[in-house]
């Protein structure tokens, strides 16, 4: 039994370390692709607003047997688009932040600001960022 757990452990602490290389990764990539952008926020406000609210959905989504007390599976993905946080209008960002919030899980902002919800809070303070 002991041997079990020990196995078990050790996997689940390897499949987080791939996923942590692999989400740091993608942060890179997205780093770079939203260079690509360039500077002109009007010209690519469509896109840029687009592609944060499909990943808010991808970051979100849980099936219907989801535990709501835990994150969905995919939330660090909230870190990738963190990276094209930049890239939106002043005014985009209070509309992607609404929209974040209306399809929290359960509706509901966890009330635990553990490790786990980290990139949850990080991706609400980098669209907060720049309001006065």
């Amino acid at each position: 039994m002991r041997y079990l757990y020990q196995h078990k452990f050790h996997y689940v602490f390897e499949l987080k370390c791939r996923i942590l290389k692999l989400v740091l990764f993608l942060k890179e990539l997205s780093r770079r692709f939203a260079l690509s952008f360039g500077l002109d926020q009007v010209k690519n406000r469509e896109a840029v607003a687009a592609m944060h609210k499909e990943g808010i959905v991808f970051s979100l989504h849980v099936d219907e047997h989801h535990d709501l007390s835990t994150p969905p599976p995919n939330l660090s993905f909230l870190e990738v688009i963190c990276e094209f946080t930049n890239k939106l209008m002043k005014q985009d960002k209070k509309v992607v932040l609404h929209y974040l919030d209306k399809h929290l899980p359960g509706g509901m902002m966890p009330q635990s600001r553990s490790e786990e919800w980290q990139s949850l809070f990080t991706y609400r303070n980098s669209l907060s960022q720049g309001d006065g």
